[in-house]
């Protein structure tokens, strides 16, 4: 747990510690024929103080655990892990969160062992709250490793389909955005993409009754993708749960390097997440 999740918790409990003696005082005051019986008081410090030396506790555990896995060189630990996933020439492997409050790091695991990770990212504080309330949805991705840097970001606000802004190491590279119903047949999948760039036009397609996905260039694909199924355990390798992406990238493409691809990849399925969601929420209600 983070120090601010422990900060949040004594903050809590103070407060209803204060909560408590004032209704106390509130109590004698309003009652003045019923004596005062100052256990009360002792009786509520008493767990207030138990109460901070659990969560004292608790910090200190988690800090001996973060000091011991840091202890670990990173590098070793993802090649430790990267081999009991198995992972072959050009295949990456990550798991994307339950949930996406904040900028959540995740790492992306590759056969060359090469340090990457994406994280959820917002334009501004205002587009960060309209997301967490719900009012909008401007989450954005970047992906990030040791030879590339890659942002989509959500540009148009006002346009349906929304369109991303992708971003190559500092320079826009060309427009993300799903496909129209219609016109394009965005109808016809799960979810559907389409890159424009300079270059040429990419389709990112995922089709209804399957958990996987392609990207291609003139029909022919290059980037294949494959999530579980709805799974609350742990990864035997990572120690971690989330859905299970495992990738594999024919490199004899060689337009754009592998960061590009995982990062619309991973924002389309982030997207595809958020919608659930959503649909799951107007359901319930």
């Amino acid at each position: 747990m983070k120090k601010t999740t422990y900060l949040l918790l004594l903050g809590g409990v103070s407060l209803l510690l204060v909560i408590e003696l004032v209704m106390m005082l509130l109590n004698k005051r309003i009652n003045l024929h019923t004596p005062f019986n100052p256990l009360h008081i002792i009786i509520t410090v008493a767990v207030w103080v138990v109460l901070l030396i659990v969560i004292l506790a608790m910090r200190a555990i988690s800090l001996r655990k973060d000091q011991q896995g840091a202890s670990e060189p990173e590098e070793m630990r993802r090649k430790l892990i990267s081999e009991k996933l198995n992972l072959q020439s050009n295949e990456y492997f990550f798991q994307t969160p339950f949930y996406y409050i904040g900028e959540r790091y995740v790492t992306i695991y590759n056969s060359d062992n090469i340090n990457m990770y994406f994280r959820t990212t917002f334009n501004t504080q205002i587009e960060k709250w309209l997301s967490l309330i719900g009012a909008a949805m401007f989450i954005g991705i970047e992906v990030i490793s040791e030879n590339h840097s890659v942002k989509v970001k959500r540009i148009k606000y006002f346009s349906y389909p929304a369109s991303y802004r992708v971003i190559l190491d500092d320079h826009p590279i060309g427009e993300f955005r799903r496909q129209k119903f219609v016109s394009e047949k965005g109808y016809k999948k799960r979810f559907g993409y389409k890159l424009f760039t300079d270059k040429s036009e990419y389709t990112l397609n995922s089709p209804y009754l399957t958990k996987e996905t392609t990207i291609e260039k003139d029909g022919k694909p290059f980037y294949y993708a494959k999530r579980n199924f709805l799974d609350v355990s742990k990864n035997k390798a990572t120690k971690k749960r989330g859905e299970q992406q495992r990738i594999k990238f024919d490199d004899s493409l060689q337009d754009y390097p592998v960061e590009v691809w995982l990062a619309i990849y991973t924002q389309a399925i982030v997207m595809l997440h958020v919608e659930e969601k959503a649909s799951v929420s107007t359901v319930a209600t």
